[in-house]
C-alpha cells in the first residue's frame, strides 16, 4: 500500500473524544497557537499578501525580507514561516528554509503546505529520501494536492523509483499541479527510461505554456 495513502490518527473515525479532551485541558495546545497565528495573519493582512505577490513576482529576496518582519511580529505565524521558507529556497537558502518549514510543522503538524516546503527544501539539498517522507506526510494529510504528487514524483525520479515518478505525475497534473513544470519533471524521468519521444513532447508542451 502506498504510504501517501496510509490514515494518520486524527484522520481516521476510530479517534474517541479523549484526545479533545486532553488538549482542552492543556494549557499551551497547537489550538492555541493556530488562533495566535490567525489573528496575527488578520493584523499584517496587506502585508502577507504583498508577500505572495512579491513571489509570484519572482522577487524571492524582497519576499524574503517582507516575512522577516510579519514573523518578528508573529513568531508563531506558521503560513508567514512557510511562505517565507519557498522564498527561501527560490533565493538560494533552502538550509534556513529547512529551519522555517520545520518550525511551522511543530506548531501545526496538519499544515500539508509546510510539509510541502520542506520536501520543496530537501530537494534543493539533494536530501531525497527526507523529501519523499515528508511529501507522503503532506499527501496523508491531502491527497488531493498537486503540487504534493509533483514534488513525491521528483524525490522518486532522482531516488530511481521511475515508474512510481510518472503516477506521481500523472496524478499531479489530474490535481491542478502547475502543469509547465509537472511536463518538464516528466520530461526527465521520461528520459532516464529512454522514451526520448515522451520527453521531447512534454517539453514542447511546456515551452508553448510558459509562452501563454
Amino acid at each position: 500500500q502506498d504510504p501517501a495513502r496510509w490514515p494518520w490518527p486524527s484522520d481516521g473515525p476510530h479517534i474517541e473524544d479523549s484526545a479533545e479532551i486532553e488538549e482542552e485541558l492543556t494549557t499551551t495546545t497547537t489550538k492555541d497557537k493556530r488562533q495566535q497565528t490567525s489573528s496575527a495573519s488578520h493584523r499584517a493582512d496587506g502585508a502577507f499578501t504583498e508577500g505572495v505577490w512579491l513571489m509570484n513576482d519572482h522577487r524571492y529576496e524582497e519576499a524574503v525580507a517582507l516575512f522577516d518582519k510579519l514573523i518578528a511580529m508573529a513568531p508563531n505565524d506558521a503560513e508567514a514561516l512557510t511562505h517565507r521558507a519557498m522564498a527561501l529556497v527560490k533565493s538560494g537558502d533552502p538550509t534556513r528554509a529547512v529551519e522555517d518549514a520545520t518550525e511551522a510543522i511543530k506548531i501545526d503538524e496538519r499544515d500539508a503546505a509546510a510539509w510541502k516546503a520542506r520536501a520543496l527544501a530537501y530537494l534543493s539539498k539533494k536530501q531525497f529520501d527526507d523529501a519523499l517522507a515528508d511529501c507522503e506526510r503532506a499527501l496523508a494529510i491531502d491527497g488531493r494536492n498537486g503540487e504534493g504528487y509533483r514534488l513525491r514524483g521528483i524525490a522518486r525520479t532522482a531516488l530511481g523509483e521511475l515508474h512510481r515518478a510518472l503516477r506521481d505525475f500523472g496524478a499531479a497534473i489530474h490535481f491542478d499541479a502547475d502543469l509547465a513544470e509537472t511536463l518538464r519533471a516528466r520530461a526527465d524521468t521520461y528520459e532516464r527510461l529512454g522514451q526520448f519521444d515522451k520527453a521531447r513532447a512534454d517539453r514542447e508542451k511546456a515551452q508553448r505554456l510558459d509562452l501563454t
